[in-house]
């Protein structure tokens, strides 16, 4: 078994030869299997979770189908942050394998105790996990996730906020399979709650998301016109409200609206040109092409985007420091000074203030003038959402979420009171 752990940081020479020679070995290993008669081959899933296994059969020297070897790849890839690949190769006695029984009985033994390695109590599954997006239901009552799983977790803030629930309050009333891949992205559509996948999109209701039904299914479920051959990950929703629209944006660059009740497409926006650094405003009403191009700086790309209530305020940031920018004159006011070579992947506007999180153990708070409010420990790494609850007085809490099972919460913006725990 051999791993190699990048997490974005310059290598040394020593480390990236040792990188070379593992993968000259894996690549000499797959050629021996295939000269073998072993069906051999590696696949990512970007932003996902790697897992690659096969037990092809091959003919011994007799001509008999036999196993002759098996390759198994384990892994996470987080998107624009750190890749964790687990090789195993593994010898097995074709003799041993000559009867499909054994084979059989031997593989699903081996399946269970890998299943288990993942995703039992060995917190494995927790350490690998990431909790991309969040979203509080329309009335404040629940905190919705998504994660790299395509799990969808919902917690009850009643429950999590009682000071007499010390563990039970902290877990996931609801944990469901929501996508095949990961689940990128959560945004609120009327009673809907709207998930966004690879390829796809679900809208599930709240009330039974919420409820104590067993199962829930999505009321809808929709694909962009992309080709299955070059799937596309769904990492932004927005919803209007005037219209009933829910907007997806994906990596291809594309923007497509929605008709949620009828279950249609209604139109496509395209501009974007793949990480062009570029912060694009159009008016949907009007055209399919945007009214306005902004060029955010030198950065390649933009991990985040939010408007204020008003409509007047813009914050957007990526691998730049974060700008603060005014719709109504359509010019930057300034950008605030985050530490040299952190990346902003999440940006709300709260209680007149500007939260930022990124690749920082950090929630930065702003004014709109760009003066440092507060620099609160975080707990993640690397954060990928801020979300604030503005929906309920009750339950007026911030929530930040990032690469762990964790969810922490702030009851007080200047403290983390507590950790809810996706799995």
């Amino acid at each position: 078994m051999c791993g190699v752990l990048y997490n974005k940081k310059p290598i040394s020479k020593e480390l990236f030869e040792f990188c070379v020679d593992i993968m000259w070995f894996i690549f000499v290993i797959l050629n021996h299997f295939r000269e073998k008669g072993v069906h051999c081959t590696i696949s990512t899933i970007k932003g996902g979770l790697v897992t690659q296994c096969h037990n092809e059969e091959a003919d011994d020297a007799n001509g008999r189908p036999a196993l002759i070897a098996n390759l198994g790849i384990r892994g996470v890839w987080q998107p624009q942050t750190a890749v964790l690949l687990d090789v195993c190769v593994m010898d097995i006695d074709a003799q041993s394998y000559t009867s499909r029984t054994i084979k059989n009985r031997k593989y699903s033994q081996l399946k269970k105790e890998l299943g288990a390695f993942m995703t039992g109590s060995s917190n494995l599954k927790s350490y690998y996990n990431i909790v991309f997006d969040q979203q509080f239901s329309p009335f404040g009552k629940h905190l919705a996730t998504s994660d790299i799983f395509g799990q969808i977790a919902v917690f009850s803030l009643s429950s999590a906020l009682d000071s007499t629930n010390q563990s039970s309050g902290k877990a996931a009333s609801r944990l469901l399979k929501g996508h095949r891949g990961p689940a990128y992205s959560l945004c609120n559509a009327g009673s809907l709650l709207v998930s966004g996948g690879t390829q796809e999109l679900k809208a599930w209701k709240w009330e039974e998301l919420v409820g104590n039904s067993e199962a829930v299914d999505p009321v809808v479920t929709l694909s962009p016109p992309i080709s299955a051959a070059s799937p596309v990950d769904i990492n932004g929703l927005a919803y209007d409200k005037q219209s009933q629209t829910i907007f997806s944006a994906g990596g291809n660059g594309k923007i497509f609206s929605w008709d949620l009740s009828a279950g249609k497409l209604k139109g496509t926006f395209i501009h974007h040109w793949g990480e062009d650094g570029a912060v694009y405003v159009w008016d949907p009403s009007a055209s399919n092409s945007p009214v306005h191009t902004i060029k955010a700086g030198d950065g390649r790309w933009i991990g985040c985007v939010a408007v204020d209530q008003s409509g007047e305020w813009m914050v957007y940031g990526g691998s730049d420091a974060p700008v603060v920018f005014h719709l109504g004159s359509m010019n930057k006011i300034l950008s605030l000074p985050v530490p040299d070579g952190v990346v902003s992947q999440g940006a709300i506007f709260a209680k007149d203030n500007i939260i930022t999180v990124g690749s920082e153990p950090t929630v930065r708070h702003w004014t709109v003038n760009g003066l440092p409010v507060a620099a609160v420990p975080g707990g993640h790494n690397h954060a990928f959402s801020v979300a604030f609850n503005d929906s309920s007085v009750h339950y007026e809490v911030l929530a930040v979420s990032g690469d762990s099972s964790d969810v922490n919460i702030f009851t007080n913006f200047g403290y983390k009171a507590f950790s809810l725990s996706v799995c």
